[in-house]
């Protein structure tokens, strides 16, 4: 059973290092994926080195975590609704059940 939790859980962060390197590159707009795969390996490993502990990761993302979050979760919808007002988009049709 180890085993296959193991398994799944490497398929897993394959899957998902590789959807991250294909994302960067396309919004990037470079032809290959190639070059990013080290560096954002290289990245992705020193920040899971970065927490010797659980308490200690604990800690750091109860404290950090709320200050890098909030342009996420506050500035972003602020600034798209500016942008829709002044743009003057019209509002979404109301769905209705047929």
């Amino acid at each position: 059973m180890a085993i296959a939790l193991l398994v799944t859980i490497f398929l897993k962060v394959c899957v998902f290092y590789y959807a991250t390197v294909l994302g960067i590159a396309q919004l990037l707009k470079l032809r290959s994926y190639v070059p990013l795969v080290i560096p954002i390996g290289i990245i992705g490993i020193s920040i899971a080195l970065s927490n010797e502990s659980t308490m200690q990761f604990s800690y750091s993302a109860k404290n950090t975590y709320p200050v890098f979050a909030m342009p996420f979760y506050i500035g972003l919808p602020l600034l798209s609704l500016f942008i829709a007002k002044v743009r003057n988009l019209p509002k979404q049709k109301e769905w209705k059940a047929k």
